[in-house]
């Protein structure tokens, strides 16, 4: 996820960065005197907004009303650790709020969805064997009846062979690059895991 942070000070913001980063997000921290124009561009570079405390109630309002709709309505408001979470008021009656706790961000965070996750097209298969090389093609195509298969019969469909070392590793090789491609896709959920460590299956 990507998060835009507005600031009145960019230092006291380090360590909410820092662990923003931790939880594997893309973090990018600003003065709030540049935050008309940045918001006004980045529609499509970030996913939600973060106010910091140190904005003041007028000028997070402001900004507020002004981002929403670009940040699909995943504006955030910092409070201090130990602080209190204000009421909401009628002008920021959408606004979530997190303490700079690590676990209370972690939870909001992943409660948000991505514009990666909101817009993402559901692939049919013909459009996803289209991705795949040919050895893939054949492995994945044994696997759609969702029943184990034996590498001594993967071996033998794709390299008219008997199973040997090497191709038991370019098999494990094959199946990593498929579960690759499945996890850049929105094909299925599902991904080829070893079976009993005598074949593969799709589940």
């Amino acid at each position: 996820m990507r998060i835009l942070v507005l600031t009145k000070n960019i230092h006291h913001e380090l360590v909410l960065q820092r662990e923003l980063q931790i939880l594997n997000h893309e973090v990018f921290v600003t003065r709030n005197e540049r935050s008309i124009c940045l918001v006004n561009e980045c529609e499509l570079v970030f996913d939600c907004l973060f106010l910091s405390e140190t904005l003041s109630e007028k000028e997070f309002l402001s900004i507020t009303k002004k981002a929403f709709s670009l940040f699909n309505g995943q504006i955030i408001r910092v409070i201090p650790e130990n602080g209190e979470y204000p009421s909401h008021s009628k002008e920021a009656s959408n606004v979530l709020y997190v303490s700079r706790s690590f676990v209370d961000l972690r939870d909001l965070l992943a409660t948000l969805i991505t514009k990666n996750d909101e817009y993402k097209e559901q692939v049919s298969l013909e459009q996803f064997i289209r991705k795949l090389s040919n050895n893939e093609q054949l492995l994945f195509e044994q696997l759609q009846e969702e029943r184990p298969i034996t590498r001594e019969q993967l071996c033998q469909i794709i390299w008219q062979g008997d199973e040997s070392k090497s191709r038991k590793s370019q098999l494990s090789y094959i199946a990593k690059k498929i579960n690759t491609k499945l996890d850049a896709s929105n094909y299925t959920d599902k991904r080829i895991k070893t079976y009993w460590g005598k074949g593969y299956i799709l589940q």
